[in-house]
């Protein structure tokens, strides 16, 4: 999902009879002004894994869906222009999961790994509204990578790190990449991964980077100014899915859907966490989260039912509504994007 307004989140869903995606936003980011569900026109594709979205400007944002022919293809979505999606182009491919996706000063950054386990790294520059991917072509970075894990990639300082888990090691693995794609080897980071990555930074120079142990715990990996490189990992709680994001107002927060199937939250400020809270109730994909204004937070996952289920957070009495259904979203499959 992306908000591309101040209060204002545009969803999408995976329908799970035909495997088309639909959408739907509120403008208000509460639990009533939510729209139905709205068609999108897939060009007689199929679409599998969880959509993947980035906001480029305000009232604009792309998103990403891997289609049967494991290709990845490209969307744009402009609230003022047309309120719909432009039509959808092939941008990378072939793949087994999402990619990871950034975006910074006019350029969108693409990593994902291929069904062959090399990592890729392309970009697209996004300019006042003209759309030019520049098709299919990606530039590999290293060879050896888990295809089934999505990789991570953050923007910070002017560098792009693309962090993917290596095939058989389990280790976790760093590449900066520059504007001509030259790539710059890592040694394996600390820990050992199996998925969930999300990268985040708050400051330049500085990331951090959470994902999930063998034993299903949460690792997280920060690196600050000088280069120090930091690993805790969350030995209180054992989880099948995380996501983390950057509050917009100088915060971390983390979610994370446990294997008993509800949903935590902890913020990290000043390099401390908060304690765990916890969101219930029973959800059975990752949880997927926006800050759609500061301080102001929306956390959303699919239940047992196969329905589309919402949680928002008040920015000024940091209280949460409590889990709601969105209208119309229900006969879906993976997570929502």
């Amino acid at each position: 999902m992306a908000s591309v307004a101040p209060n204002h989140i545009n969803l999408c869903h995976i329908r799970a009879k035909d495997r088309k995606m639909v959408w739907q936003y509120s403008a208000l980011a509460d639990t009533t002004n939510w729209t139905g569900l709205h068609e999108n026109d897939s060009k007689g594709h199929t679409w599998f894994h969880s959509p993947v979205s980035i906001a480029t400007t305000a009232e604009h944002y792309s998103v990403f869906l891997v289609a049967e022919d494991k290709h990845l293809y490209q969307a744009n979505f402009d609230l003022n222009d047309t309120g719909d999606y432009s039509p959808w182009v092939k941008v990378a491919g072939t793949m087994a999961a999402p990619p990871a996706v950034a975006y910074d000063n006019g350029v969108v950054h693409i990593a994902f790994v291929g069904v062959d386990g090399g990592l890729h790294h392309k970009t697209w520059t996004f300019k006042g509204g003209v759309y030019n991917p520049k098709g299919d072509v990606s530039s590999k970075i290293a060879d050896g990578f888990d295809g089934a894990i999505s990789p991570a990639v953050v923007v910070t300082g002017g560098k792009v790190s693309v962090f993917a888990v290596h095939q058989h090691e389990q280790s976790l693995h760093a590449h900066e990449v520059d504007e001509q794609h030259n790539r710059h080897h890592s040694n394996a980071l600390p820990g050992r991964w199996t998925g969930g990555l999300k990268a985040v930074s708050l400051k330049p120079g500085e990331w951090d980077v959470c994902g999930i142990s063998p034993e299903g715990h949460i690792n997280h990996l920060r690196c600050r100014n000088g280069g120090r490189i930091q690993l805790g990992e969350m030995r209180e709680v054992q989880v099948m899915g995380t996501d983390a994001i950057l509050s917009k107002d100088g915060k971390i927060e983390l979610f994370a859907t446990t294997r008993t199937h509800e949903v935590r939250h902890r913020t990290l400020q000043n390099d401390k966490w908060s304690p765990w809270e916890i969101l219930g109730p029973t959800l059975i994909t990752p949880p997927k989260a926006v800050a759609h204004s500061a301080g102001s937070l929306a956390v959303f996952a699919l239940g047992s039912n196969a329905a589309a289920y919402a949680n928002i957070r008040n920015r000024t009495t940091r209280k949460w509504t409590g889990w709601f259904a969105l209208p119309q979203a229900t006969d879906l499959t993976g997570p929502v994007g």
